[in-house]
């Protein structure tokens, strides 16, 4: 969504985008090996994804059938991509879970839920045979850490077994995913229509997901699969533990206690139905493709590290760092900020600053910065001095009363109001505001220190620290060249035919939480590198040197498995249920565009975020020039 869509003003807005790094493209990210980009973040979408679908149909990139998906024309794809570091492994979990009994003799499609990619059990058949796929073989196979529990590699056999130890369980999950789809669904008409919200729990109230948020997706399942007295429903504590469990360990690296039930639903769905897709050359063209149509003028290697509001203008300057000088220079004015990355671990200092002989007019009224402090949901006292709220460091303006008015009062306001600081990802700066605040109260001796914490409000909005500086769960992705899979590893005599990923339940306690095979193709289309396989593993620490010795068949004589990149993300949140969400309007003119991720890590999901982003800031804009005439 284009912000000059969505503003009615005489002149476009003028946009500048600050990227860190050499290359845009944050966690979608690939590297080239034999002249094939491989993806190192986000890889996959799912065709029913309207925004990523729509955004990549526009740029004209070319769309091609994911390992393990379905084939059709290139303009009928998209996806439901993670934003972090899922991948191939996925696709095939997609595959394989579609198929375990929900969908034989039905197409995949449908108005179904928040992920892509089952089929019919017989298009199932047909990509694990053919290695045509991107893999070995398209085979898939769950395992618990002492044995192969599921073994999916195409025969009718395999797919019947599936089919009665998961029962009903997986259809009536897969309804569950469809239904929650179609409610998400109703994004798109509102934000059509210009609707925004201000914080996502108030997003997700309307399109009927919150609950979703507020219990962990084991429970979420337990109550559903487990708990109904129904003579039709069976499979649910293995569908739990294997199939639901491995596909969410693969997408978020987190147990199904850990997930919240709205992520678990999102996970799962690539393995409900519809066709799973990629972007030919890597999905990273998606992300240049949409900053060169914006017109917006991109400057990279600068990192932003302040982000300053001034309280009698509101308009907003940024401190910018350039990545190995070490020379700051400042941006602005800006009407208007949007934080397009997670605050945690940013380094980021939100302040705002009024000279000297207006700072007590634009503090003390409440208007200006204490209204900026409101509405980022960080609340302040009227005693004025220092105030402590969780790890959030503000600077009061307030002028003291009684005793600390008059010339003592008048030499206080001068040296505090001069910055508030509203939030710091940053220690030094937590602690250079208490020395500021500790040195501009001696002179006055009417500053004070009080600790707060808000409550979350009843649709989960927290603008304490702890919201605003949500962890994020590390994932390393790891590609490797190598032979094929050891069965000894896995304590079997053999590997079923065309194996090509292995995901591991919830309980099993292993080095690893997926790895998927792929060959790549040669010049002339065939396969590349006789007898040697490209594998994508994804864990939560690095990989060990002797484990790939034992995980892995040497590719030939004199070669070994060696790694080829190893790629350490912050790859998504750190899900915890009940969750509580950061506001998407942090101050008047700043909009934090990540605030939604704590629901559900998807490239759709922030797609969304962004459009909510877009129309929030064109409200902004708006406003102020109604203001001016």
């Amino acid at each position: 969504m284009r912000l000059s869509e969505q503003t009615q003003l005489e002149q476009s807005p003028e946009i500048d985008v600050f990227e860190a790094e050499a290359v845009e493209g944050g966690r979608v990210q690939e590297f080239a090996y034999k002249g094939e980009a491989l993806e190192l973040g986000a890889s996959m979408f799912w065709q029913h994804n309207r925004y990523v679908k729509t955004a990549a149909e526009s740029l004209g990139l070319t769309l091609k059938a994911h390992r393990g998906g379905s084939s059709s024309s290139s303009s009928s794809g998209s996806s439901h991509d993670r934003a972090g570091t899922v991948g191939e492994p996925l696709s095939e979990s997609a595959s394989a879970a579609g198929s375990v009994g929900e969908d034989e003799g039905r197409e995949g499609g449908g108005d179904g839920g928040q992920g892509g990619g089952g089929s019919t059990g017989e298009a199932a058949i047909r990509r694990r045979q053919s290695p045509g796929a991107g893999g070995e073989g398209g085979g898939l196979s769950l395992w618990d850490g002492q044995r192969l529990v599921l073994n999916m590699s195409g025969s009718w056999w395999e797919v019947a077994r599936a089919a009665v130890r998961y029962g009903s369980a997986a259809l009536s999950y897969r309804w569950r995913v469809a239904a929650a789809f179609r409610r998400f669904q109703r994004v798109y008409d509102l934000q059509a229509a210009g609707v925004s919200w201000h914080t996502p729990g108030a997003m997700l109230q309307q399109l009927g997901l919150f609950n979703e948020t507020q219990w962990s997706s084991r429970d979420y399942m337990q109550a559903h699969l487990l708990r109904p007295a129904a003579w039709w429903l069976w499979g649910g504590r293995a569908f739990i533990e294997e199939a639901a469990a491995a596909v969410g360990r693969c997408n978020y690296n987190q147990r199904t206690d850990q997930l919240n039930a709205l992520a678990g639903l999102v996970s799962y769905g690539p393995a409900a139905y519809g066709s799973v897709w990629a972007i030919q050359g890597g999905n990273r063209q998606l992300v240049s493709g949409l900053l060169a149509a914006s017109g917006a003028r991109v400057l990279r290697r600068g990192r932003v590290r302040v982000a300053r509001r001034h309280a009698g203008t509101g308009l907003w300057w940024l401190e910018v760092e350039s990545e190995g000088e070490g020379q700051t220079a400042v941006y602005g004015p800006y009407q208007a900020v949007v934080l397009a990355a997670p605050l945690v671990g940013s380094g980021l200092a939100i302040e705002e600053w009024a000279e000297a002989d207006e700072a007590a007019a634009a503090f003390d009224s409440g208007g200006g910065a204490g209204g900026a402090a409101g509405a980022a949901a960080v609340e302040s006292s009227s005693g004025g001095g220092h105030e402590h709220v969780g790890d959030v460091n503000l600077v009061s303006a307030a002028v003291g009363e009684g005793e600390g008015e008059g010339e003592g009062a008048s030499a206080h306001v001068r040296v505090m109001t001069r910055r508030r600081l509203l939030f710091s990802d940053s220690a030094s700066s937590h602690d250079a505001a208490a020395e500021q605040s500790a040195d501009s109260s001696t002179g006055s001796g009417t500053g004070s220190s009080t600790s707060t914490s808000r409550a979350p409000s009843g649709d989960g909005v927290d603008g304490t620290a702890a919201a605003l500086q949500r962890p994020y769960q590390v994932t390393i992705t790891t590609f490797v060249a190598a032979g094929r899979l050891r069965a000894a590893f896995f304590n079997a005599s053999a590997l079923p035919p065309g194996l090509s990923a292995v995901l591991v339940t919830d309980s099993a306690q292993v080095p690893f939480t997926a790895v998927a095979a792929r060959r790549l193709e040669g010049p002339d289309g065939g396969e590349e590198g006789e007898g040697e396989l490209v594998y994508k593993l994804f864990s939560s620490e690095p990989l060990a040197p002797e484990l790939l010795g034992q995980l892995f068949e040497e590719a030939g004589p004199g070669r070994p498995p060696r790694v080829l990149v190893s790629k350490r993300w912050y790859a998504y949140p750190r899900f915890a249920p009940p969750e509580r969400f950061p506001p998407f309007l942090l101050a008047p003119g700043l909009v934090y565009g990540n605030a939604l991720e704590g629901a559900a890590s998807a490239m759709e999901m922030a797609a969304v975020a962004a459009a909510n982003s877009a129309l929030l800031v064109a409200a902004h804009l708006q406003a102020l020039e109604q203001q001016q005439q």
